[in-house]
């Protein structure tokens, strides 16, 4: 592949990235069918781009550039262990799965956890706590829980609908599976309490 060829390939599916995503808010059952048949690893590496691109953010911030790479590599394994947990469970449990509709469809359910975090940061940058005792401090908070609760449940409707369609299963089984997950995911997060290693996952 030369030059020219990757970059226009790029460029195709950065653009596939952009729609993608916007198209998940607007069509979510639609996109999400589509996104479990694809095959461009592209996508998924600019995802993970834009996620680096954040938590270099971050890191600048906190004159850190080092916890750049610290959080991306946490965040690859998270996202690892995620894609294994669901694939092997839908292997066991139907002895069929497609790793790569996992990978693809579990990569665009971190969209909505990367609009938060970076709005989040910007946010508190541009209005820190201090700044928000005021009337209009309160009006904010309550437009941003409402923000805050719009992407947890695009998150939730992203992800039951990336499990649906990589896996097959029925609503139930899927709501029992992700119980599990969140089980696991409790226990992982009191450990990265413990240990210090974040306040909430990049998940």
């Amino acid at each position: 592949m030369d030059s020219k060829t990757f970059k226009e390939d790029f460029l195709v599916s950065l653009f596939l990235v952009i729609r993608r995503s916007i198209q998940l808010i607007v069509s979510p059952y639609r996109t999400m069918r589509k996104i479990s048949q694809e095959t461009d690893f592209l996508q998924i590496l600019i995802i993970f781009f834009f996620i680096f691109v954040y938590f270099l953010f971050v890191a600048l911030i906190r004159n850190s550039p080092i916890h750049s790479i610290v959080n991306m590599g946490i965040f690859l394994f998270q996202f690892g262990v995620t894609v294994l947990f669901f694939y092997g469970i839908g292997v066991m449990a139907s002895k069929k799965g497609n790793f790569y509709s996992y990978l693809f469809t579990l990569s665009y359910t971190m969209l909505p956890t990367f609009v938060w975090f970076t709005v989040n940061t910007t946010l508190f940058l541009v209005f820190p706590p201090h700044g928000t005792l005021s009337f209009f401090g309160k009006g904010f908070n309550m437009l941003f829980l409402s923000f805050s609760l719009s992407i947890f449940f695009w998150k939730i409707l992203l992800v039951y609908l990336a499990i649906r369609f990589s896996s097959g299963w029925s609503f139930f089984r899927i709501l029992y599976v992700f119980l599990l997950y969140l089980i696991v995911l409790f226990f992982y997060w009191y450990l990265s309490l413990y240990f210090k290693l974040f306040l909430v996952p990049f998940l």
